[in-house]
């Protein structure tokens, strides 16, 4: 499913974290992360180029809008898997971002990633 896919975890909490990572990795995709804060998924995303991203919108008391903004503005495709609703402010920046408010399944999460990604993907033949 993911096969050839590269997949930035951002998620402060580490359980949920390892748990979406297995998922990526049992759907034969490649894993960056998780990490916990911003400054690790942008150190993350200079070590990979990543062709999508799960991020969870609060992690420590910081909200990931730059890193958001920073994957719009890319055209890497993501979903938001957070506790809570994105403010307005937000959802206006990143127009059409998935939100997976937690708990959510990994199969929903996973299945509404791949349909991001297979927005962005041209057509095969």
């Amino acid at each position: 499913m993911f096969r050839g896919t590269f997949v930035l975890i951002v998620e402060d909490e580490l359980a949920i974290g390892i748990d979406l990572a297995f998922a990526v990795s049992d759907r034969n995709g490649e894993v960056a992360g998780p990490v916990s804060t911003v400054d690790e998924a942008f150190r993350a995303l200079a070590d990979h180029p990543v062709d999508a991203a799960i991020l969870d919108f609060e992690l420590k008391g910081r909200d990931v809008t730059p890193l958001a903004l920073h994957l719009v503005e890319a055209g890497i495709p993501f979903v938001f898997h957070t506790a809570n609703a994105l403010p307005p402010s937000i959802a206006e920046l990143c127009p059409g971002a998935p939100v997976l408010l937690k708990p959510s399944s990994t199969t929903a999460l996973m299945e509404r990633l791949l349909d991001e990604i297979g927005k962005r993907r041209p057509p095969a033949d």
